[in-house]
């Protein structure tokens, strides 16, 4: 048996050695198979494979297609060689015995080809702006904390790369999934610490809008659930949800708070 971690970064250097540094600590003899790392960079400068020359030169470094998060993530798939793909984001830290409880619970399932761990975040939410993809319970299958199995992955042609905007196409990759009915495992002992990072820019959030109506055509079932009606009163329910959150946080944010109730305006217009 073959892992293949596959780590996507856009430059974020610092975040990225942290997550290498976290997993080069874990004991790879305790682990029965063989594990390489792959570095999928959409950088437009090579200054993230100096820094892994020098300090990880074992880890293969790849230039990314600059596509998006779903065509880089793809990438790397691409240029790996394991039986089974496990995808971690830059900004996340594997706990310790991270690979050894990857390796245990395939070993003590051996029908299962999907795995979802549990992601944490490194301390209480202080800001409105602040995001990260928590997973405490399951059913969300984020990206940042994903294994599934190579012919598993390339069955279902890998991550939507027409979604550019990061999130929908972990959505659309869950759907999918679900539509094949695949089975997914929870393994809440996979752990990764994900901290808490700075929202997306305002510009980024519009651009979403585009990719919600591919979304909706890639899987015409969430059509009712995102039509105009419903999604003006969850946008107004969303105000009142919102606002307690700034107050929560003394309006730290509060700029972010402004752009959220403007993307849902933009998005009734679109629509």
């Amino acid at each position: 048996m073959f892992l293949s971690v596959i780590i996507p970064t856009a430059g974020n250097t610092d975040a990225l050695l942290r997550c290498l540094n976290a997993l080069h600590r874990q004991g790879n003899g305790d682990i029965p198979f063989s594990v390489e790392m792959i570095v999928t960079d959409d950088a437009l400068q090579d200054h993230t494979k100096t820094s892994l020359e020098k300090r990880f030169p074992a880890v293969k470094w790849v230039r990314g297609p600059h596509c998006g998060p779903a065509a880089n993530r793809n990438n790397g798939s691409i240029h790996s060689n394991g039986d089974w793909l496990a995808f971690v984001d830059d900004h996340c830290i594997p706990d310790p015995d991270y690979l050894a409880n990857i390796a245990k619970v395939i070993c003590e399932h051996p029908s299962i080809q999907l795995i979802e761990g549990y992601t944490y975040t490194d301390r209480e939410k202080r800001r409105y702006d602040e995001e990260a993809p928590v997973n405490l319970h399951g059913n969300n299958l984020w990206s940042g904390n994903l294994i599934i199995k190579r012919s598993l992955f390339l069955g279902i042609q890998g991550f939507c790369e027409e979604l550019s905007i990061p999130a929908l196409e972990d959505i659309d990759f869950h759907l999918t999934l679900r539509n094949h009915y695949i089975p997914l495992y929870f393994a809440p002992e996979i752990k990764v610490c994900h901290p808490w990072t700075k929202r997306r820019s305002l510009l980024s959030r519009l651009r979403s809008v585009d990719s919600v109506r591919i979304l909706c055509q890639r899987h015409p079932s969430l059509k009712k659930e995102l039509d105009q009606r419903r999604h003006l009163l969850k946008f107004i329910e969303g105000i009142r949800e919102r606002t307690a959150v700034l107050l929560r946080f003394r309006f730290k944010g509060f700029r972010v708070y402004l752009e959220d109730n403007l993307v849902h305006i933009y998005y009734l217009i679109k629509r």
